[in-house]
């Protein structure tokens, strides 16, 4: 190698070095620098997963305090409209109307519901929806199987805020 070297002009020898310089900085740049380039965009990657993640999770955060707060025109019986007409009104609507056998004044703001032959799931739906629209929560609810099969006679207090 030697030989070789030294039968080169001395400005061929400069030039060898530096090439050769040359190129052993660009494989060790490109061997530190690929590497952490890939893991900067894995990083950045995570990131934005991370800040999707939190947007999320702050959406779903105000949408159960939205939940959660009642807001005024969703609460209380409409004006001229009694307890015992909304709940007939409702019922109807929800297609249970014909399951009530009577609705009774229960004190100023409740009334007692009595059900024969409702299904378990459309009173459930009629009840949430009268709370989450109305505010008009159960304040006593007791249950008897029907003779109908999947059938129940409900007996129920609702009460308005």
């Amino acid at each position: 190698m030697t030989t070789l070297r030294s039968s080169r002009s001395p400005r061929e020898r400069a030039a060898i070095t530096i090439a050769a310089f040359v190129l052993v900085m660009a494989g060790v740049f490109l061997s530190v620098t690929q590497p952490m380039e890939k893991q900067r965009e894995r990083t950045l990657a995570q990131i934005e997963s991370a800040r999707a993640t939190i947007d999320y999770v702050n959406l779903a955060g105000q949408r159960a305090a939205a939940l959660r707060t009642p807001t005024a025109e969703g609460l209380g019986i409409p004006t001229g409209e009694t307890l015992m007409a909304l709940l007939d009104r409702t019922a109807t609507a929800a297609g249970i109307a014909a399951t009530i056998k009577r609705i009774v004044p229960a004190g100023e703001h409740e009334a007692s519901v009595a059900f024969k032959d409702i299904g378990f799931d459309e009173l459930i739906l009629w009840l949430a929806l009268l709370e989450t629209d109305f505010g008009i929560t159960v304040t006593q609810l007791s249950a008897n199987p029907s003779s109908s099969s999947g059938r129940t006679d409900v007996s129920v207090v609702l009460g308005s805020k």
